[in-house]
């Protein structure tokens, strides 16, 4: 889709951002497949979109799911678990909006502090969540299948930066 008449058009405004639930199972399963090939199992999104502790945010357009970001709270602590975006819909500020988004619901929630993982070589991820504030606080040796070492990335929400 070309980015340049998404922008002119308010794309962007006209996407809408909703809680996600069990209802919207297949549209997540669906989209989980396309853009993190199937990180989730059907249970594993079934408890993210049922538990009280945990909270999914969709992006809305034209009825279609075109991103998600999810996370788990722990007392004054929000653990961003998955953002995701549609290929077709990347680089024209969805992600920073779905983040966004999820952050203000949070801290709206009486969350502070935001921490997710990256992995080391995903330097893509890396730059966009420091462009959004995140700063490294740590790593985690060896966590993914692949041995392959994560990046752990803090922001105090309660800034409004």
């Amino acid at each position: 889709m070309n980015q340049g008449y998404m922008k002119q058009k308010g794309f962007l405004n006209q996407t809408m951002v909703i809680k996600l639930g069990i209802k919207d199972l297949e549209s997540c399963i669906e989209l989980d497949k396309i853009v993190l090939n199937g990180i989730w199992t059907q249970k594993q999104w079934e408890i993210e979109l049922t538990e009280t502790s945990r909270v999914c945010l969709g992006l809305i357009n034209d009825k279609k799911l075109l991103g998600f970001t999810c996370c788990s709270l722990v007392l004054d602590e929000v653990n961003i678990t998955l953002l995701g975006i549609h290929p077709l819909y990347q680089r024209i500020g969805l992600g920073k909006h779905a983040m966004n988004s999820l952050l203000k619901y949070t801290y709206n929630l009486g969350s502070k502090v935001a921490i997710l993982e990256v992995k080391e070589n995903n330097y893509i991820a890396q730059s966009f969540y420091k462009r959004l504030g995140f700063k490294e606080i740590g790593h985690r040796p060896k966590l993914y299948k692949d041995g392959r070492s994560a990046i752990v990335l803090s922001k105090d929400i309660r800034n409004k930066d």
